[in-house]
């Protein structure tokens, strides 16, 4: 996300939402694989990344060694198009103040627009009573098959960073949404 920066272990910690000693931890470990660059000793000591293909390829590898991804909500909401959708579902979780980002193909295609045609949106989202709140103004409805709506479960702030607001649209970051493609069946790998 931020390409040649170098960052000390705090200050990396603050941006990721991680812990000082998880984000240390990481650090020592991408130094043993020759992916960062370090200047400095001691606490001024930082780092940047060096190697940014191999970190994503490593990513990738562990993304889909894992058979278990993450847990879905699937609705249908009555719409005329996703793009009506995505602004809705934008509006009420700003009115309701739910952290979101609309990710997989729905983003993919913001960024770099290769479909023909979309028949649904993820987003990643909390689960919470706020987030129950803008599935009940949306009119959603759980479904089993037929979904235009899914929300991806996420556990923590950490799960919707560097996110990037579009038309006033969160979308995920480019990594993310890559890394979320990947789990998709179909040509959902093929567009990641």
């Amino acid at each position: 996300v931020h390409p040649n920066e170098w960052f000390g272990v705090l200050e990396l910690s603050n941006l990721s939402k991680a812990s000082p000693a998880t984000t240390s931890e990481t650090l020592g470990a991408l130094e043993r694989f020759d992916w960062l660059s370090s200047q400095g000793q001691g606490p001024s000591k930082e780092r940047r990344l060096a190697q940014p293909r191999a970190l994503l390829d490593e990513w990738r590898k562990q993304i889909l060694a894992v058979n278990r991804g993450p847990t879905y909500r699937r609705y249908y909401v009555s719409s005329t198009s996703t793009e009506k959708l995505i602004k809705n579902l934008a509006e009420l979780c700003c009115a309701h103040k739910v952290r979101y980002a609309i990710t997989e193909e729905a983003a993919a295609q913001n960024y770099s627009a290769h479909l023909t045609h979309l028949s649904q949106v993820s987003c990643r989202m909390k689960p919470g009573k706020a987030a129950g709140d803008v599935m009940a103004a949306l009119g959603a409805r759980i479904v089993g098959d037929g979904a235009n709506l899914n929300i991806i479960e996420t556990r923590e702030d950490g799960d919707v960073l560097f996110t990037q607001e579009r038309c006033k649209i969160i979308w995920a970051s480019p990594v993310q949404v890559y890394l979320d493609l990947l789990r998709r069946p179909g040509r959902a790998k093929e567009l990641a």
